[in-house]
């Protein structure tokens, strides 16, 4: 514990007490250790990763790093302007060796990094974003060929052989992965039927091969929470398990996930290396205990707490978006959106709204036989309004708002525990009734096996 709490003082004074000729390379080593720290730090899970010990540990990190860096800056300074600067012997060739090693280790990193990301943009696929990083190590080999150094001199060639040797070991350690998650994934099955989820550009997708396992392909980001997850069993109610790369297995999710894979025995094992990217003419999965089919002209997808399918539409029979070599805008995109969540919300709509803090509710009458609501909410001096119709218990199980002066309407019904929610032009408000009618039978088109049973409620 003393050493522990003795730690920000000597790293404050660390910089003081090495030779000159040896600081770049001792910041720079410090440097990485403390960003390598960060990293592992920040993307740990665990249940007892907090209260005082881990606040106490976090300053006691930024505190030493912080002493060192503050130090590290002040010994340069004295050093430049100090007189005795000009005579104090220069750099051996080890330690200015050592220097460009490792200011070539960290520009690599950030080489490599850069380059998985660009192509995982574009390609999504494990072959390109390898024979990039290939391409990239042999830029690092040929850097060092470009330019002939002066006899005894090989600074360049240093550089760029400890750039390729980074590159090259990042790698080995991606295409070695494959083998640890097959491995993984076999022993968390037990012998059942299981399937594997990759990330991907849009969330996590069916893998498609042993290089889709790799350690620059199993990685989370915005659209996905985790690196890779693994079903097991069933696919009405599958055993869920994603994979951690601190454990190197598979394991327990409390998430969920939506199955868009097909569960088989020895999945992973009977993966090639190389699998041709295909666009799939549908969307299948299984989400709430239902398996859906959704034609890829709708564009269908889906998500997980609350369960919930989407799809795009149109029209009054709710058509598919009209063909085309372009991208719908986002607009289109989302006023032609569906959503269909498959459990009860109390709420409708996140707009509906009813007399609270925030809400003043009051009728105005009815309209096409549903219940005329005005809406005023706190802070704003314009009213809405907003239309109500209940089923025999008096709950309500449809709901509309058409904003005034404008040409759209958003529109939310209940049935059969299921909460479809979209939107259509002010036209079509009088047949509200019969917009409902399309949307649930364009909903029912889509579930090759409709779930046996709905959850009762879900939060909105």
């Amino acid at each position: 514990m003393l050493l522990l709490l003795l730690f920000p003082v000597l790293l404050f004074a660390l910089p003081w007490v090495i030779p000159r000729r040896w600081l770049p390379a001792c910041g720079l080593t410090v440097l990485y250790a403390a960003i390598c720290l960060v990293i592992d730090e920040t993307r740990s899970q665990c249940a007892g990763c907090g209260g005082f010990g881990a606040a106490l540990g976090w300053a006691l990190f930024v505190l030493a790093c912080g002493g060192f860096f503050f130090s590290f800056v002040a010994r340069l300074a004295v050093l430049f302007f100090s007189k005795k600067g000009e005579v104090a012997p220069g750099p051996t060739a080890f330690s200015s060796d050592t220097t460009t090693a490792l200011a070539a280790l960290g520009l690599a990193c950030v080489a490599v990094w850069q380059t998985v990301v660009i192509t995982r943009y574009w390609f999504d696929h494990g072959l390109w974003i390898h024979g990039a990083l290939a391409v990239l190590a042999l830029g690092w080999v040929a850097l060092g060929r470009l330019y002939r150094e002066e006899r005894g001199k090989h600074g360049l060639r240093i550089f760029s052989g400890a750039g390729a040797v980074t590159t090259v070991c990042a790698l080995a350690w991606s295409l070695q992965m494959p083998a640890k998650a097959i491995a993984a994934a076999e022993e968390a099955a037990g012998g059942k039927p299981y399937c594997l989820l990759t990330s991907g550009r849009k969330g996590l997708r069916p893998v498609r091969d042993r290089l889709d396992l790799s350690g620059f392909v199993m990685q989370d980001g915005p659209v996905s929470p985790r690196h890779a997850t693994l079903a097991i069993g069933e696919s009405r109610e599958p055993v869920w398990r994603y994979w951690s790369y601190r454990r190197a297995a598979f394991e327990p999710e409390f998430l969920g996930g939506v199955l868009t894979c097909e569960l088989r025995d020895n999945a992973a094992k009977d993966l090639g290396w190389v699998q041709a990217k295909v666009q799939p003419p549908e969307s299948r999965f299984w989400l709430a205990g239902g398996q859906w089919r959704i034609p890829a002209e709708y564009r269908g997808g889906a998500r997980d707490r609350p369960p919930a399918v989407t799809f795009h539409a149109q029209g009054k029979d709710f058509q598919p978006l009209p063909a085309s070599t372009q991208k719908p805008a986002v607009m289109d995109l989302i006023q032609s959106r569906v959503s269909v969540t498959l459990c009860d919300l109390r709420m409708l709509h996140v707009w509906q709204a009813e007399t609270d803090a925030n809400h003043k509710v009051e009728p105005a009458g009815m309209e096409a036989g549903l219940e005329k609501q005005s809406v005023e909410s706190r802070g704003s001096s314009r009213k809405e309004l907003q239309y109500a119709g209940r089923d025999e218990t008096g709950r309500i199980s449809t709901w509309l708002m058409c904003h005034q002066g404008g040409g759209t309407c958003r529109h939310a019904f209940r049935r059969e525990g299921v909460v479809v929610e979209f939107q259509h032009s002010r036209n079509q408000f009088a047949q509200w009734k019969e917009t409902q009618d399309a949307a649930w039978k364009r909903v029912k088109s889509f579930a090759v096996t409709w779930p046996d049973a709905m959850p009762q409620s879900c939060k909105s």
